[in-house]
């Protein structure tokens, strides 16, 4: 996993991710950073995200990916909760703003 200081400072992460992620990326990252609480229980999750006809392997290796990049925390205790990382939060809205803008022109 990549520290948060690495990912702020990184430029060029930034702008590879604008072309790398995938629109469930996207999605995932909006259900855990643009709702009120920054963290998630993975079958929350899944139930969102669900109804767009993916199934909870593809769910859960986006999960591992996004928390592979740095951008997500998740923690197991029996359920698996996502949550967002507070210090690049600000960061990841943008990129989040960035990418719908991309995929609509």
């Amino acid at each position: 996993m990549i520290e948060q200081k690495q990912i702020l400072q990184n430029v060029e992460f930034w702008e590879q991710l604008i072309h790398k992620l995938h629109f469930l990326d996207i999605r995932i990252l909006e259900h855990v950073y643009l709702r009120d609480s920054g963290a998630s229980y993975f079958a929350a999750l899944e139930k969102t995200i669900g109804k767009m006809n993916v199934r909870r392997t593809a769910i859960r290796s986006h999960v591992t990916k996004l928390e592979t990049l740095g951008l997500i925390k998740t923690m197991r205790s029996g359920i698996l909760v996502v949550n967002s990382v507070p210090e690049i939060s600000e960061n990841v809205g943008k990129l989040i703003t960035l990418c719908k803008l991309r995929w609509q022109g």
